[in-house]
Formats: structure tokens, sequence, C-alpha cells
């Protein structure tokens, strides 16, 4: 029995918006994942995960698409449009998203909350991001994620830890 198909939220990203457009496209020509993953070469796994955005298409991939679905050249297009729209990329063991733009923490500051200076507690309102700012800063915590996950694999291969009597 099929399992019911996933919510798509095509204006959250472009990825969201292409994986969208590739799944009317298969339903208006009323392809299952698995029978359009066959006639393109690829496994409809990789199907499912490129519509419900978890995984990036390919651009050979939006060509064969493009070809088989019968779309003018649509996926291909949104495709270009992903390339330039998408940071470099990581590895995707190094892919994580970062807390999620315009969010804050509530707490009180001050004697017997447990911070020691004001600079350290919780930010008593919750704080806005400029929308032009967001990605950046999104960006910038999953490169330094991707460098502390490296240097603390390279100390686990050469079995490198900080000594505690130096306090180093």
């Amino acid at each position: 029995m099929p399992q019911p198909l996933k919510t798509l939220r095509p204006g959250h990203s472009v990825r969201d918006w292409f994986g969208a457009e590739l799944r009317h496209w298969r339903l208006e020509r009323g392809l299952t994942q698995a029978d359009l993953g066959r006639q393109v070469w690829t496994s409809g796994s990789l199907i499912g995960k490129i519509e419900t955005a978890e995984r990036e298409c390919p651009e050979d991939l939006a060509r064969k698409l493009d070809e088989v679905l019968g779309t003018g050249g649509v996926l291909g297009r949104a495709q270009e449009l992903l390339k330039h729209r998408q940071p470099p990329k990581l590895a995707p063991a190094l892919r994580r998203e970062a807390a999620p733009s315009g969010t804050g923490l509530d707490g009180p500051c001050g004697r017997g909350t447990g911070t020691r200076h004001p600079a350290h507690a919780p930010l008593s309102q919750p704080f806005q991001v400029p929308s032009s700012v967001a990605p950046r800063l999104r960006w910038q915590s999953t490169l330094l994620h991707a460098t502390r996950i490296a240097s603390s694999s390279r100390r686990r291969k050469t079995g490198w830890t900080r000594s505690t009597g130096t306090g180093w």
C-alpha cells in the first residue's frame, strides 16, 4: 500500500520549489517515483528525496527529467537557479542547519539565575535577524560546525587530547 505523500513547502527555498515542481510534473504524467526513476536510470528513492528537498538534483538528472516528463526545459532552468543560489558544497555529513533565524532565548539575568555577567545571560526578549543577514549567519554557522567536526576527527585519528594538568 503506498504511503501518503509528504507535504511540500515550495515557498521555503529554491530546492523545495524544485521538488514541488518535479512532483507536479511526475503526477501529471501518472508516474510513480519508482517508474520515473527507472526511466531516468536512477532510483525511485532519489526521486522522492529530490521531491522533498532532502537531496539536490544533479544537473544531468534535471536534463533527463525534462526529456522524460516533457516539461519544455523547466527543470533544467530551475536547476541552474539552484546552482547559483546554493552555497559551495560541503560533505553531506557536514551539512547542518543552524538555529532558525529570528529566534532568541528568553530568561532572567542577574543574581540567583546562574549567570555571572549580563553578557552571558539569555536574551530577555526574542530578537529578529534581518532576512538579508540570516542566510549569511546560517552559512557561517555551517562552516564553523564543519571546522569543529574536522578538528575533532583529526584529534581522534592522532590520539591527541587536551591535557587536564596544563589547563590547556
